[in-house]
């Protein structure tokens, strides 16, 4: 039996792929606008859709082939916060911001491992509001 989360992404996908289909032949015949399920849309020739996922965690889904099938993946890396710290600092004008970001990345490791990863994320988000906080009391 289907969730409702696999329908309500089957009817994403099938309205995707309308959009995609008739967008494309929009623009093909230089069109400016399209008419989609009762509503006038204009027409641009840089409309992009694009999908974030991070399969493996808990609670989170597969797409559906029928909308897997509309997107390129993209494999991604994990991001540096220490050196996206450091380059934040400096942008808010601290002189000794390598020095801050490896301290305050230690910070961030040291409070993850002690404390619940169920009530606190001490990642990317935490890492900018801190610096921007920071930035603000300087």
């Amino acid at each position: 039996m289907r969730s409702a989360l696999d329908l309500v992404l089957s009817v994403i996908a099938q309205q995707l792929m309308v959009l995609f289909g008739v967008g494309k032949q929009s623009l093909q015949a230089t069109m400016t606008q399209l008419a989609f399920e009762g509503t006038l849309i204009v027409m641009k020739p840089t409309f992009n859709v694009f999908i974030t996922m991070n399969p493996g965690y808990a609670g989170r889904a597969e797409l559906p082939d029928n909308l897997a099938a509309l997107f390129r993946p993209v494999a991604m890396m994990v991001s540096d916060h220490a050196l996206i710290g450091e380059i934040t600092f400096y942008a808010y004008g601290f002189t000794d911001a390598k020095v801050l970001a490896k301290k305050m990345m230690t910070t961030f490791t040291l409070l993850s491992e002690q404390l619940s990863s169920f009530h606190y994320d001490y990642g990317m988000p935490a890492v900018k509001s801190t610096i921007e906080m920071c930035g603000k009391l300087k």
